[in-house]
């Protein structure tokens, strides 16, 4: 039942990504499907936090419970395939963000597209969904396992401002570093947290955390236009899970590019680190070949 839930509120959350993402009032008219997938989903959510919360029912009654959600969330994914089937679309969604116009198929970023009026086309930023292994958006069948392991969140592609003013503990505003984006700068402010390097693998150096109790690690390389840059994963290599836990052992990818002047974020999962050259160059093609101005 813990599971079923977990898939009630992925699923929430890829539709609020979404309102998120796209902005002004073509977003809002999303905002009615952003919580939950179906009414009969959010009926299913409810009747599995109260099987969740009554540890003094009696095993017959729990039994019951269980059944009766299973049920319901049958009907909250089979009314998500209906809607699927209804609202699937491709058509472009026209933005602008810094100095760039792009249009993205709308299956990349929902499976859904309930075609409210899009009146915003400036947006401060974007993010979409790939699939491995061809790097393809959402279809009518892909959106069924909320816990695909085959999809690349690209969470956010943004601009950002170098020459800026902030705010410091004193209350004094000044000028701040023009290089805090840099992911070499970045890194080296790590470091203090970081054993030397250990490993050499795919083409990347990694690091492990200090002390030994934290899991993951960092890996540093070069992407394909030669920028150095590093990433966290979940699990250093050869580590195990530790009491189930990290769940969906992840990449998390963040880093500014100066030769594309954009600062982006993805996740994937960590069983495809071995593809990480891949799927970085997938999501800038994608990029380039969604902007036309």
């Amino acid at each position: 039942m813990a599971q079923q839930r977990r898939r009630e509120f992925i699923l929430a959350g890829t539709c609020w990504w979404l309102v998120s993402a796209t902005g002004g009032s073509w977003s809002t008219a999303h905002a009615q499907h952003a919580e939950t997938p179906s009414t009969r989903g959010r009926r299913a959510l409810d009747g599995i936090g109260r099987a969740l919360r009554s540890g003094d029912a009696d095993d017959a009654s729990e039994t019951e419970r269980r059944a009766t959600d299973r049920e319901m969330m049958q009907r909250a994914q089979e009314q998500d395939a209906r809607e699927v089937e209804e609202f699937y679309s491709t058509r472009p969604i026209g933005f602008r963000l810094g100095k760039h116009e792009y249009e993205i198929p709308h299956n990349y970023f929902s499976a859904k597209d309930y075609g409210g009026p899009q009146t915003s086309k400036v947006v401060e930023h974007f993010g979409f969904f790939l699939f491995l292994p061809d790097y393809g958006g959402y279809t009518k069948e892909n959106w069924r396992d909320y816990f695909d392991r085959r999809r690349i969140y690209v969470v956010e592609v943004r601009t950002i401002e170098k020459i800026a003013m902030g705010t410091f503990t004193d209350g004094s505003r000044r000028p701040l570093d023009p290089n805090r984006f840099d992911p070499r700068v970045r890194f080296e402010r790590t470091k203090s947290s970081l054993e030397a390097a250990s490993t050499h693998l795919h083409g990347l150096t990694v690091y492990r955390y200090r002390g030994g109790n934290r899991p993951g690690a960092v890996w540093t390389g070069n992407r394909s236009n030669g920028e150095f840059f590093w990433f966290r994963t979940s699990l250093a290599p050869g580590e195990f899970k530790r009491h189930g836990y990290p769940e969906y052992p992840s990449c998390d990818v963040r880093y500014y590019s100066e030769k594309e002047d954009l600062s982006i974020v993805y996740r994937y999962s960590q069983d495809h680190i071995a593809k990480w050259r891949e799927i970085d160059d997938a999501i800038w093609h994608k990029i380039h070949q969604w902007r036309i101005a």
